[in-house]
C-alpha cells in the first residue's frame, strides 16, 4: 500500500472527524495563501490566484456539505492543500 492509500483509509475510517479537521486545516490554510497573494499587491495576477485559492477551497467546503463520496471528498482536500501550499511558497519566498 502506498502513502495515499494509508492516509485514505485513515481519513475514512474516521470520516466526520476527519472532515472536521479537514475543514479546519483547509480554511486556515486558504486565509494564510490569500494573505500571502494580498501582500504581493492587488492585480489581475494576483486576482487570479486569489480566486483559485478560493475556488479549491470553496469545493472542499461545499463537497462535505453536501455529502459527496468520501474519495471526492479526500480528493479535494489534498488539491486544495496542494494548490494553496503551492501559491502560499510562490508568494512568500519568490
Amino acid at each position: 500500500m502506498n502513502t495515499y492509500e494509508n492516509v485514505y483509509n485513515q481519513f475514512e475510517k474516521g470520516f466526520l472527524g476527519s472532515c472536521s479537521l479537514g475543514i479546519l486545516v483547509q480554511s486556515c490554510m486558504g486565509g494564510v495563501t490569500a494573505m500571502a497573494i494580498l501582500s504581493n499587491g492587488t492585480g489581475v495576477l494576483q486576482m487570479v490566484q486569489l480566486f483559485l485559492v478560493v475556488s479549491v477551497c470553496l469545493a472542499f467546503n461545499g463537497s462535505v456539505i453536501s455529502v459527496q463520496p468520501h474519495k471526492m471528498v479526500f480528493n479535494l482536500l489534498v488539491l486544495g492543500l496542494t494548490v494553496c501550499g503551492v501559491l502560499s511558497v510562490l508568494n512568500y519566498f519568490l
